[in-house]
This record gives C-alpha cells, structure tokens and sequence, in this order.
C-alpha cells in the first residue's frame, strides 16, 4: 500500500503524536509498505523564503509546509494563565486552516506521483479542512490523539460541530476506549479502538546495579530516589499540579529528587511562567532538575535510572511516555483519566489518583517512596504487560487491517 501521514506534529519536535507516526510509519515501511510523512509546522521555522521543504528522515521521506509563525494575540490581566494557554494553545493549532486549500493542492501534487491508496491524518484540527478537501480524491483514515475533541464531545449542544468536522472520515482510530466515543461514526462500524505502542527493543530495563552507576555517571546523588515526569509543558499534561506536589513530598520524604523534561515546549508560555514561578516559590528547586526537550533517542537512559514516572495529565490517550517507562520497568503513578487506566493495572503496575489534585500525587508518592521493593515488583510488571499488549507490529498489524477495510469500501 501507498500512505500518506498527515500531521501537525513531527520530529524533531518532541511527543507522543510525534513518536507515535515514526514508529508507525518505521514498521510499515518494515512491511514492505510505501509511506510518505506530510508535516504542517506552525511549530518549526525555516529560512527565509522557504516555503516547502521535502528530506529524508531514518529512511523515512518527509515533507515539510512550513505555516508562517501564529502570534500570541490573547493578554489579559482577568484571565489565568491556563486559560490563556489554553486559548493561544488553540489559536496556534488552527493556523493550518487557514492553509488548507494550498496543503491539499501540494498533496494532491504528490498523489499524481505516489498514487496514494490514503491518507491518514494524526490531529484532530489542525488539518481537519484539509481532509475535508482531499476526501473528495482519497480515503481518510483519521487517528485522534487531541484533547480539542475531548473538549467538544464534553457539550451536548457542540455535537452538530463535532458531527461536521468528522463526517468526511472514512474511518476513525482511538488510542483510548475515550477517544473512539464518536456515536454517529460508530453506528456505521467505522470507528476502532487501537492502543499505542513502544519500542520493547529500544525501552529495556537494567539491573539496579548499573542503574546506580548510570546515575553517578550522570551527576545524580547515590542512594536518592529519582521521580521523573516527562510531559509536554501543556495544560492538559497536568504538569503543574506535579510541581505543586513537589514541596508537599519534600516535607515527608526530603532525601528525593525530581527530573522534568519538556520545559522548552513554548507553544504555552503563561503555563510555562507559572510552573517556574511555584517552583521559586515554593522553595524547592534545589530539588529538581529541568531537563528541557531531550531527544526521543535519549529518553531511555532518563526512564532508566528514574525509579517512579509520573503521569499527572488531565486529558491522556494511552500515554507513549508511560509505555515507554513501563517497557524500562518502571513502576506509574497516574490519573485516572482517558487511557491512562488502561495501562496501568491500579496497585499492580502503579497507582492512579485523581486529575488536578496534587495532595494525592504527594501521598501516593509519598507511599511509594517508603516501599522501594514494591516499586520496584511493579515495574517488572509494567514491563511484562509492555511486551504482551503494546508492540509497535501489533499497532501497525491492526493498523494495516482498517486501511485495507477502507480502500474496499472506498472501491466499492
């Protein structure tokens, strides 16, 4: 087969949609399928004048339409800075709208050479019009990782516009039981739930003695536990109801320390003000360290010598970053939203606790600090249930099958 992803999220920048289209895109071409990467950037800038750029990535063909930079027009001294987030958020995903005549017509250009059997879109509203258009040539298999649908389907009275940005999708793909909940699609059997996946070979536990070799290599103190939280600064990761956590561990369990990684993500400046804001306040960033965007190829070694990975979203898929700490052996801590409860078996793998409520972040940390040996059983089956449900083959097999179902009745 012939398939063209289509996404507003890529490397190099970092995060689950990102890894999520690499992996499946590598294990495709694995298959002995042609796949072709269609990437808007509204995050990335390229030199001046350029407008398209097309190169090769791990053997991957990729091309980029580069969408002038989207401001941040929404200050305000009455509103939050999550609401302000939340609104720029927005406004700098739907910059591919605007474009989507030119981004069908550049696509639709390589469909005369590539002949594509598809196209498979990977946001939920950044290329919504795009598909729209390019549904009149091709079949649309759409897989929706984005909180913006969740956000609709939440009001009753925005399912007429939940109905007309999706009714041109030939199929829909969920990563969580959540994200499949698109009752029209799923009256016409066109709606499937497949989880992601992780790289078991690349995301491999090590014994605990080189862990802590690992760890002094690296410049962390011997015998200190390490909780890490790998998130996108965005205010649907819950980031900073980790952080407000932090002070409130520290006063029970002060001998731990905490990584961050994400904190260069500036699509949500406010966010990212704020959560640097609690930790000076809060007195205790001598007690974290801010690891910034860490290359996907290098995330790893960081689940390797954490010894908790918490996932404190607010709106989750099933969570890439806690695959990946599980296929490590890691043991979860995470909230009881979206996918997350379907990786994490609730006092077997990890624990789950609220969303938005960092007292039960702290306690539940706080209990797993003070019984290391379960910790640790926990990753090990984190890591059992890695390799059983969640390879990256099984994604792209199943994956494989919906594309197939579609191109049938597209011919039909």
């Amino acid at each position: 087969m012939r398939i063209c992803m289509l996404t507003s999220f890529f490397l190099p920048t970092i995060g689950g949609v990102e890894a999520h289209v690499y992996h499946l895109t590598k294990c495709l071409q694995k298959m002995g399928h042609e796949v072709v990467v269609v990437h808007t950037c509204f995050d990335l800038q390229p030199a001046d004048g350029v407008r398209y750029t097309c190169e090769l990535l791990d053997g991957i063909e990729i091309h980029r339409i580069y969408i002038t930079e989207a401001k941040l027009p929404i200050r305000g001294r009455f509103m939050s800075a999550n609401l302000i987030s939340y609104v720029n958020g927005f406004l700098r995903k739907i910059k591919p709208m605007a474009c989507s005549q030119e981004i069908s017509a550049y696509i639709l250009r390589l469909h005369k050479e590539k002949k594509f059997d598809l196209v498979h879109q990977h946001d939920f509203i950044s290329n919504i019009f795009t598909t729209k258009r390019l549904s009149r040539h091709l079949p649309i298999v759409l897989t929706n990782h984005t909180g913006e649908f969740l956000l609709l389907k939440r009001y009753t009275v925005l399912s007429p516009i939940l109905k007309f940005l999706l009714c041109h999708v030939d199929f829909l793909i969920g990563p969580s039981k959540e994200l499949c909940e698109v009752n029209f699609l799923q009256k016409r059997n066109r709606v499937a739930y497949i989880e992601n996946g992780v790289d078991i070979e690349t995301f491999i536990p090590k014994e605990q003695e080189e862990i802590e070799t690992l760890r002094i290599c690296m410049g962390y103190t011997e015998g200190i536990p390490l909780v890490l939280c790998a998130r996108r600064w965005a205010p649907t990761k819950g980031v900073i109801y980790m952080v407000k956590a932090i002070k409130l561990v520290l006063e029970k369990y002060p001998r731990v320390h905490f990584l961050i990684s994400g904190n260069e993500y500036y699509g949500y400046p406010e966010y990212r003000n704020e959560i640097l804001a609690i930790l000076h306040e809060d007195g205790v960033a001598g007690a974290v360290s801010l690891l910034g965007d860490i290359p996907h190829a290098d995330m790893s070694t960081f689940y390797q010598i954490s010894d908790i990975v918490v996932l404190p979203s607010l709106m989750e898929a099933t969570s890439l970053s806690g695959l990946e700490a599980m296929s490590c052996g890691k043991a979860l801590l995470g909230t009881n939203v979206g996918g997350i409860p379907e990786i994490i078996e609730d006092g077997r793998s990890g624990y789950l606790v609220p969303a938005g409520d960092s007292e039960a972040l702290a306690d539940t940390l706080v209990k797993m600090l003070n019984d290391m040996g379960k910790v640790r059983a926990m990753g090990q089956r984190g890591r059992t249930l890695a390799e059983e449900k969640f390879s990256w083959n099984s994604v792209a097999e199943k994956t494989l099958e919906i594309y197939m179902k579609v191109c049938k009745q597209h011919k039909i």
